[in-house]
């Protein structure tokens, strides 16, 4: 028997079809026309099958699952699938078909799936033995439903306010202290994308602890008062970079520029490897 399926091309007229996501266009169409589409109607496909074959999101797959389900078009359930219609467009009525068909349905597991399958093809209509017996798939929510939570999820956060760690006063603490050390430096903006780092950070009982004495060792470094690449960004960016302040981490550098010759007994790393490595730091590489 030849390997392929049959779609009727009204489907590109379908007022339902033409409602869905093309992510879920694209979901619907696989599910006639994979290799394991049986003429049958109903075959097994595992969910991990069509997240390969298809590049979809499992989510994705789970929330189309659904919609078809609510449609009675389709009936998913422990790695079987059912698609009402793909028997219609495919079944010739030949006997070597009706082989085919009896084959793979003796094939397939006894479950929720096959019963539906079995009670339609005993005279039920599909759509309404598939929305009588529906597999409880999640409700998808419309759009204006999804924004309607989301407004209530923010006024859940307005009344419950983010621990004592988003206090503006400790956020707002860190912005001032950098200022009063660096006020000859581009000061911080406050942006929202500045606060989540500086409440990131301010999670770190440590960096609670030892930020201000950071800044105060970073502020006696003649190279981190110079370059440009050391600004409040690069502070709050990570865990690893204040700790880099606190371990005085330029030292080497500011003795340099202080006139103080390397001392050969005590490093073997040349100047120019050590330029080499103050970029690669600055620029995260290390």
């Amino acid at each position: 028997m030849a390997e392929y399926r049959q779609i009727h091309t009204r489907i590109w007229k379908d007022s339902w079809f033409l409602g869905l996501e093309p992510t879920h266009k694209l979901l619907f169409i696989y599910l006639f026309g994979n290799e394991r589409a049986s003429v049958a109607g109903i075959y097994e496909l595992p969910l991990p099958v069509i997240c390969f074959e298809t590049g979809l999101e499992e989510s994705v797959i789970q929330t189309g699952l659904a919609i078809f389900a609510e449609a009675g078009k389709v009936v998913y359930e422990n790695n079987i699938v059912w698609v009402v219609n793909l028997r219609k467009y495919n079944d010739s009525g030949s006997s070597k078909v009706k082989v085919k068909i009896d084959k793979d349905i003796a094939a397939i597991p006894e479950g929720v799936v096959k019963t539906l399958y079995a009670q339609h093809y005993q005279g039920r209509d599909p759509n309404q033995s598939a929305k009588q017996s529906r597999i409880p798939y999640p409700a998808v929510a419309s759009e204006q439903e999804q924004e309607q939570e989301k407004e209530k999820e923010l006024e859940q956060e307005n009344k419950h306010p983010p621990p004592a760690i988003d206090n503006k006063d400790e956020v707002e603490a860190l912005f001032a202290a950098w200022e009063r050390y660096f006020p000859g430096k581009p000061q911080p903006r406050r942006t929202a994308a500045q606060r989540k780092k500086v409440v990131e950070r301010l999670k770190s009982v440590h960096f609670q602890e030892h930020y201000e004495t950071a800044l105060d060792v970073a502020a006696q470094s003649r190279t981190l008062q110079s370059e440009s690449w050391f600004s409040f960004d690069f502070f709050v960016k990570n865990e690893a970079n204040y700790q880099k302040m606190l371990d005085r981490w330029m030292a080497w550098k500011d003795k340099q520029l202080n006139g103080a010759a390397p001392n050969p007994a005590t490093s073997s790393v040349t100047i120019a490897e050590a330029e080499r490595l103050n970029r690669l730091l600055a620029k995260g590489a290390l």
